[in-house]
């Protein structure tokens, strides 16, 4: 009852924010027209990926009520090679007398499976149900729990089917407890999964362009290459393209400026060498993913002559955003924000509910947003400002005190 006495005190806080201004971002792009309920992957091409930071922090997706949709990074193509088809019989698909649908069913292939499929006659009702598993029929191991089953997928006039997600396992039996409560159970007709027989993650890169750079033999035997990156691409693979001798050994580093000070940080020191005759060679480089607008190569020559260099391009990751999104709402993509951080959603701890392959959507050119300057307050406006600030200080001085003290009295008590 302590903190009963205390109820209004998030009026101080109310205060406190009442001269705060609220986030900004540097710029917008919408998403195209979504059809139907379900996961969307977005691209990241080079032009996106320019208006945000490399850790995707500045990145947000919301909706035309102005709430933020939670969403994941996943870089490279999962790619599926061969899908079969496997039956999973019904063992038994009993009610308990507390209203509980108990269907044990039986994986004949005995592989590793994450997902199958339940045909129900159709419903437009939903359920929560547990799956568990077991090699014996007997004993029962938790596989996953509060499972919503919901039946919209018609596959004919009179039956539909329902897609049931769980971590990856290969148990002979799996049990489907579904809670029916007070109602009636759902009718199920069948169970199948179908089984990928090949799956290659692949990590492609996109292509930002050729970048324009600047050379500098130095005198003590070094080569300096000065790359510009203008338009903030993120930068995960740097490609060079060099007349080389036939037989040559170089020490270089790949040196990114450290942003707001003078000194660099050497994102990747190695050695090219090669047997070969001469000509022109391309030398690729993967590198931490950064967006500065400039770096540098730095390459030592020793006593041999420079190499003579006629182009340097730049990749990045194969990246999409993937989020859920509902049919007939519209959606933007929200970029560049120094203010907010890396956002935390639980869509993370649900990624074997996303299928491995989605449909992408499209976006529309992306939008600055000028971001206005804040308003002159009168000197007026400023004097209430200061005095709501003082009542809220003295507010929350006033609660602070009788709280530590309500607090020392019951551990008296």
């Amino acid at each position: 009852m302590i903190l009963g006495k205390y109820k209004f005190l998030p009026l101080a806080g109310v205060l406190l924010s009442y001269s705060t201004s609220a986030q900004s971002f540097k710029s917008k792009a919408f998403l195209g027209p979504v059809v139907k309920d379900g996961f969307y992957s977005i691209l990241l091409t080079p032009e996106l990926s320019s208006h945000v930071k490399p850790d995707f922090c500045d990145l947000r997706i919301s909706d035309n009520n102005g709430e933020y949709v939670p969403y994941i990074v996943r870089t490279g193509i999962i790619s599926i090679q061969g899908v079969s088809f496997s039956h999973l019989s019904v063992v038994s698909n009993a009610i308990t007398d507390s209203g509980k649908s108990i269907i044990v069913l039986e994986n004949n292939s005995r592989l590793g499976i994450t997902e199958f499929y339940l045909k129900l006659k159709n419903t437009s009702v939903s359920r929560a149900a547990d799956l568990e598993g077991g090699d014996d029929g007997v004993r029962w191991y938790s596989i996953a729990e509060n499972i919503n089953l919901f039946g919209t997928t018609i596959t004919d006039s009179e039956n539909c089917v329902v897609k049931v997600g769980f971590p990856l396992s290969s148990y002979r039996y799996f049990r489907l407890i579904i809670y029916n409560g007070r109602n009636a159970p759902l009718n199920v007709l069948s169970a199948d999964s179908y089984l990928p027989e090949k799956i290659d993650s692949i990590m492609p890169l996109v292509e930002n362009g050729v970048s324009r750079f600047e050379r500098k033999d130095s005198s003590n035997h070094f080569t300096y290459l000065r790359v510009g990156n203008p338009r903030l691409f993120h930068i995960s693979k740097i490609r060079v393209r060099a007349r080389v001798p036939m037989f040559f050994k170089r020490n270089f580093e790949i040196l990114i400026p450290r942003r707001q000070t003078n000194h660099f940080q050497v994102t990747q020191a190695s050695q090219m060498r090669s047997v070969h005759p001469d000509s022109t060679l391309e030398f690729s480089f993967k590198v931490p993913t950064f967006d500065d607008s400039v770096f540098y190569i730095v390459i030592e020559n020793g006593e041999d002559p420079p190499f003579s260099f006629s182009s340097i391009s730049t990749e990045q990751d194969y990246t999409n955003i993937v989020a859920y999104f509902f049919a007939g709402r519209k959606y933007a993509l929200e970029m560049g924000n120094d203010s907010i951080g890396i956002p935390h959603y639980e869509l993370q701890e649900f990624l074997d509910s996303i299928p491995k392959s989605i449909p992408e959507i499209q976006v529309s050119m992306i939008q600055n947003i000028e971001l206005k300057p804040p308003a002159v307050r009168s000197s007026a406006g400023l004097k209430w400002i200061w005095i709501t600030i003082g009542i809220a200080m003295v507010i929350l001085v006033i609660f602070t005190v009788r709280l530590s003290r309500d607090v020392a009295n019951a551990k008296k008590n």
